[in-house]
């Protein structure tokens, strides 16, 4: 009994041994683990007062900053990127993308300033040597004004001894302009005699002249109504089509021929190309070669056609020949009471033609008759009372014509012999108006009979 009960309290002891030891080594790693728990406590609050210290750090700085941005110190950050967008749209838009910060925008605009500066410093620099240029030419002035003044005294009083030189010299003018005075009347009085004795001279070598002209006039139409004009073709008809109105003539590029050219055609016995009948007109249209063009018949008669070998001819156009003109009077072209002198000439020059001499509206000549003028077209003779100075033009020019042998042909005669025909008649409205350009249209009914109806 006693050593069963001493092995219970043995394996009691060894049981309460081994438990303490257990409790024991439980309570050193649960010693050990507080202590590793508050270490890393330690360690977790001073690593939570560093973040907390560097993040008032990092407010502050931010703080800062934005005060040296010149934003609000507890302006939120989208307020700040707004407003930094607005300064890099209005402040620098035109900088590169990487440039678009606030120090290079500084820069920049230090930058610019520092030139804005140094040209400003510049122009002062100049400002300074433009108003010490200034001085100097008022100064210049200055002295020139007093040099002017100087020589103006100077011219005063050489003035003022001048004009007593000529008071003197017009005394002496004066007895000598008497003394003129009377030569020129003894030299009237001679010359009137002489005058007098020239007048009856003229005036005998006036009646001289005057039958000197007229056997002279005697002479001009006894031969114009004796000699033939002896005017040649220009050229000939080498084809005809009566059916298109076409016809081919043997003149062409190499005889200096133009479009729109007239001619007047004649019959081939005919020798004298101005005296003869025209029995049609032509106008070219289109140079086929060097001695060929084709022209359009423009006039003709059906009863006698052109025919090959008819003779063409114009007034104003020869082969290798300038026909040069001179115009006079009122030159009426398409009938309408309206001069067409501007058409006259336009047409003369279309034809190849020269206008020497012509008179205006207001009745002067522009240009001049010679000899080698070879016509002058008389138009209608002006007999309007506000037409003196043209009648007056057209008499001169006449005898001028006379004088260098200038042959005169009428309007109607020149635009009959190149084959001209107006397109388009203009008919005078209001008081000009004339009663042969309104005839009545010929009636489409049959007259009534004064019996009908009854």
């Amino acid at each position: 009994m006693a050593a069963r009960s001493d092995q219970t309290l043995q394996i009691a002891l060894v049981t309460f041994i081994g438990t303490s030891l257990l409790l024991l080594c439980f309570l050193i790693y649960v010693n050990r683990l507080k202590a590793d728990y508050r270490q890393e406590a330690e360690k977790l609050r001073s690593d939570k007062t560093a973040e907390a210290s560097k993040a008032r750090s990092l407010q502050t700085e931010n703080e800062t900053l934005r005060q040296q941005m010149g934003m609000g110190q507890f302006d939120s950050a989208d307020a700040v990127q707004k407003q930094f967008d607005e300064d890099v749209k209005t402040y620098a838009s035109t900088l590169a993308p990487a440039d678009q910060v606030y120090r290079k925008m500084v820069t920049r605009f230090y930058e610019e300033n520092k030139r804005s500066t140094e040209q400003e410093s510049q122009a002062k620099e100049r400002e300074k040597a433009l108003k010490q240029r200034l001085l100097a030419t008022e100064a210049e002035k200055n002295a020139q004004i007093k040099e002017f003044e100087d020589t103006l005294k100077k011219v005063q009083e050489d003035a003022a001894r001048e004009r007593n030189a000529f008071r003197s010299a017009r005394a002496d003018l004066e007895e000598k302009r008497e003394e003129l005075a009377a030569s020129l009347e003894r030299q009237r009085v001679a010359h009137e005699k002489e005058l007098t004795r020239l007048t009856s001279q003229v005036s005998d070598l006036d009646g001289q002249l005057a039958k000197a002209k007229k056997t002279i006039e005697t002479l001009i139409n006894n031969r114009a109504q004796d000699d033939p004009s002896f005017e040649i073709a220009d050229g000939a008809v080498a084809y005809v089509n009566q059916a298109n109105r076409t016809v081919w003539i043997n003149i062409g590029e190499q005889d200096a021929l133009r479009r729109q050219v007239t001619f007047s055609v004649y019959e081939q016995t005919e020798a004298d190309a101005g005296k003869a009948p025209k029995k049609a007109s032509i106008e070219v249209i289109r140079m086929l070669g060097d001695h060929l063009a084709e022209a359009r018949i423009t006039d003709d008669d059906a009863r006698n056609p052109i025919l090959p070998g008819d003779w063409i001819y114009s007034p104003l156009w020869h082969r290798g020949k300038q026909i040069r003109f001179a115009l006079t009077g009122v030159l009426d072209l398409d009938g309408d009471q309206r001069a067409d002198l501007q058409q006259a000439k336009d047409l003369i020059a279309l034809n190849g033609g020269v206008v020497d001499a012509s008179v205006t509206d207001d009745g002067s000549v522009e240009g001049e008759m010679t000899v080698e003028t070879r016509y002058l077209v008389l138009g209608d003779y002006p007999s309007l009372p506000s037409q003196t100075n043209l009648a007056t033009s057209w008499k001169d020019m006449n005898r001028e014509a006379a004088n260098l042998g200038v042959e005169t042909i009428t309007m109607s005669e020149f635009l009959n012999q190149m084959g001209y025909k107006p397109l388009n008649k203009s008919v005078t409205l209001g008081d000009g108006a004339r009663a042969a350009d309104f005839q009545p249209k010929p009636s489409k009914f049959r007259p009534r009979s004064p019996y009908a109806g009854r």
